[in-house]
């Protein structure tokens, strides 16, 4: 009897080990859109920056094709944006509403925030999310408003003072 409950107890064992073995080995295939050596190539090189004047020109060659993307909070976006940008906060990038938007193939995608380095984590997030083609805007909102034609100011509608 003994012998038969020892079969038991070690068939119910292998069993278990194959089963989390398969589901560890599956983890990882398919979570990330960019392997190690791939992110980093893609972080060092010189394609994840547009110039506030390249933006300008790509703006006025292909606007329907183009949108900006603003990561600062609500409050940083209703103060000054780019004219035609689209707040969505970093926190939210995830969001399922806005992972259809960013899958879409014909669209090209420009981060904005307050200074580069800030929109460098939500970039390459979104790359290893699967979007192909988003960029961050060079400099940062502190270098677009230095002299560029890209600030939409909000002006209220009502006052109540």
């Amino acid at each position: 009897m003994k012998r038969k409950n020892w079969y038991w107890i070690l068939a119910t064992l292998a069993i278990l080990v194959i089963v989390v073995l398969v589901l560890v080995k599956n983890k990882g295939n398919g979570r990330f859109a960019l392997n190690e050596e791939a992110s980093l190539k893609t972080a060092l090189g010189s394609e994840r920056t547009i110039s506030p004047d390249a933006l300008q020109k790509l703006r006025q060659s292909n606007p329907d094709q183009l949108r900006i993307i603003d990561i600062r909070s609500p409050a940083d976006f209703a103060q000054s944006h780019l004219d035609g940008a689209i707040n969505i906060p970093t926190q939210h990038l995830l969001d399922e509403e806005y992972q259809r938007m960013f899958h879409k193939k014909d669209l090209r995608f420009v981060l904005c925030s307050q200074e580069e380095s800030e929109a460098k984590g939500p970039w390459m997030l979104l790359l290893q999310t699967g979007v192909a083609d988003v960029r961050i805007l060079q400099g940062g909102m502190q270098q677009a408003s230095e002299g560029q034609p890209l600030l939409a100011a909000e002006t209220a509608r009502f006052d109540y003072a």
